[in-house]
């Protein structure tokens, strides 16, 4: 075999090893795909399918004792809340709280959501939040 035939052979194993790679990393199945997930800020007004999740992003300070906490609602439910530091790296800086709810109920409502401290009963929140929501 000659030094050009054998290059044009690696060189062909090496293609075909990278396309038989690309094919087979590909999600075939429909349920690998993520959905995209809307994300809402105070002053906004949401409109969601029914079954479908969406986020609302607040300021907050959790080291202050400080959380959001959802009222309850017959037309959504809060599925999880999470926060995520901001820029700053000092002590004690805030943040962001992302709640996460899913519309269960089709109709018109408001979300309200309260900025306060859990073990302080009976004391009215530091903030309020209200969000008009469009559950279809």
């Amino acid at each position: 075999m000659t030094t050009k035939r054998f290059i044009a052979l690696v060189v062909i194993v090496v293609l075909a090893a990278g396309l038989f790679v690309a094919f087979a990393t590909q999600p075939w199945d429909s349920s690998d795909r993520t959905t995209s997930v809307s994300v809402y800020t105070p002053g906004q007004s949401i409109t969601v399918d029914q079954g479908n999740q969406f986020v609302i992003a607040l300021a907050a300070n959790p080291t202050t004792g400080y959380s959001w906490k959802a009222a309850a609602n017959d037309n959504v439910e809060q599925v999880k809340s999470k926060f995520v530091q901001g820029d700053s790296k000092l002590m004690g800086a805030g943040g962001t709280q992302f709640i996460t709810f899913k519309a269960t109920k089709r109709g018109s409502t408001t979300l309200q959501v309260d900025y306060a401290r859990s073990f302080e009963k009976g004391t009215a929140p530091a903030d309020t939040e209200s969000f008009p929501v469009r559950v279809g």
